[in-house]
C-alpha cells in the first residue's frame, strides 16, 4: 500500500462516513516515525525511534470528538 496508489481509494470508499478523517504525514514513515526513502525494515529495532507527537495528539483529538 502506498499514498500514491491507494489513498483516494479509502477515501471514495468511506466518502459518506461522517466518523472519518484522513491525514497524510508525509515525513514520517508506516510507523509514524520520522524517516526518509523507502522502509528497510531496521526501522523496527531502533529502540529511540518513537511515535510521532502529531499523530499522537490528532488521534486524541479525533477521539474527544467522536466519544
Amino acid at each position: 500500500m502506498t499514498v500514491e496508489a491507494d489513498f483516494s481509494r479509502w477515501e471514495n470508499a468511506l466518502s459518506e462516513a461522517s466518523d472519518v478523517q484522513f491525514t497524510v504525514y508525509d515525513d514520517l514513515n508506516h510507523l509514524f516515525q520520522r524517516g526518509e526513502g523507502a522502509s528497510t525494515g531496521s526501522e523496527y529495532y531502533e529502540r529511540d525511534a518513537v511515535l510521532d507527537r502529531r499523530v499522537v495528539e490528532d488521534v486524541a483529538a479525533f477521539v474527544d470528538r467522536h466519544a
